[in-house]
């Protein structure tokens, strides 16, 4: 539960509780990494598809740009009025998101601004039926950077009062550090990134700062982009309104590298592979065991393209890891399960399969 000292939103909420205690029309769900709108063929046969649903996110870096998120929110009674309008605002009560929600002619619940947008994934959209009832709706929360970790506090605004919802609240992750094992279990995956880069700026100067981080430092970054563990304590623009802390981007951003559904917009990378990277793998194995190799052989060509792993989705693999004190293994792998898998056993059922 978040500290309610000072915070406005828990002082209208006890007002609310005192002197209204029936539930506002409208529900705050939380957040949801994908989104999906079906319409139907007739409407009321229309669906959403939500994955990852939440109120609780956590990042690895700051400043954090959440686009790929959508708002998720239930409303009662869009059949004979509109609600209002949904706002998001920061402790030091300073509105950093809005929405204003209304029915539109085909009865579908939207965005006012969006209302001429076709495409479902930039609007929130719902089905309204003929009796009063729950509507459930998505807004994409467009435009919103966060520069650090904090909560967001949502109300719903009327035409007489503000009703809180509820608590959004955005923490920060851990980052595993890019040891050796580490990087050869990003190097299994065929989606796997090369590099990634983030560009930081003002809106009210020209000031620009691009950030790079990849599996292996770069000899020289200066035309690329500041290297992310050479950067300052802070970012300040040239006209001074803009000042953002880099220090979590300095310990965390190398973690964004063992991502691969990167949605924000100040984001960009290259991959690591090919779209033939799996295919051009297996063959060059496959006409390795059919030659009779040496155990060494097997174990170099695995050492080169850790790929060969990706279908045990490792964490980590560790190249010749001891058993006891006495004793080496070819590999270790730990997986998402946290099971341990020795490659050993493993590779005499690759080769032995392969011929």
């Amino acid at each position: 539960m978040p500290d309610s000292t000072g915070s406005n939103y828990w002082q209208a909420q006890k007002k609310m509780t005192k002197d209204n205690p029936i539930a506002p029309r409208i529900a705050l769900l939380g957040l949801c990494e994908r989104a999906r709108y079906q319409r139907g063929d007739p409407a009321y046969l229309s669906q959403i598809d939500i994955l990852g649903l939440r109120k609780v996110v956590l990042a690895y870096i700051y400043p954090f740009d959440t686009s790929g998120l959508f708002l998720t929110m239930a409303a009662y009674g869009m059949e004979s009025s509109n609600p209002g309008a949904v706002v998001l605002r920061n402790r030091d009560g300073v509105q950093v998101f809005r929405v204003d929600i209304r029915t539109n002619a085909q009865g579908d619940t939207t965005l006012d601004k969006d209302l001429k947008n076709e495409d479902p994934d930039s609007g929130a959209f719902a089905v309204v039926g003929g009796l009063p009832s729950w509507t459930v709706f998505l807004a994409p929360l467009k435009g919103i950077v966060l520069n650090q970790p904090q909560t967001l506090e949502a109300f719903l605004l009327t035409d007489d009062q503000e009703i809180p919802l509820g608590v959004l609240s955005f923490g920060l992750a851990g980052a595993p550090p890019l040891t050796p094992d580490r990087i050869a279990a990003i190097k299994s995956d065929p989606r796997a990134l090369k590099t990634v880069y983030l560009i930081l700026g003002c809106k009210h100067c020209d000031s620009k700062l691009k950030v790079v981080a990849a599996l292996e430092k770069p000899e020289k970054s200066e035309g690329d982009g500041v290297w992310y563990q050479d950067l300052q304590s802070q970012f300040t623009c040239s006209c001074g309104k803009t000042n953002i802390s880099l220090d979590i981007l300095k310990s965390n951003m190398h973690a964004l590298l063992g991502k691969t559904d990167i949605a924000a917009k100040n984001l960009s990378f290259s991959t690591l592979y090919e779209h033939d990277a799996i295919e051009r793998v297996s063959g060059d194995f496959l006409q390795l065991v059919r030659t009779s190799p040496r155990e060494e052989d097997i174990q170099q060509f695995l050492a080169k393209n850790p790929i060969v792993f990706h279908f045990l989705s490792p964490v980590r693999i560790f190249e010749k890891p001891p058993i006891l004190s006495k004793h080496q293994a070819d590999f270790a792998i730990r997986s998402h399960s946290r099971i341990a898998v020795s490659a050993a056993v493993m590779e005499r059922v690759l080769v032995g399969s392969g011929r």
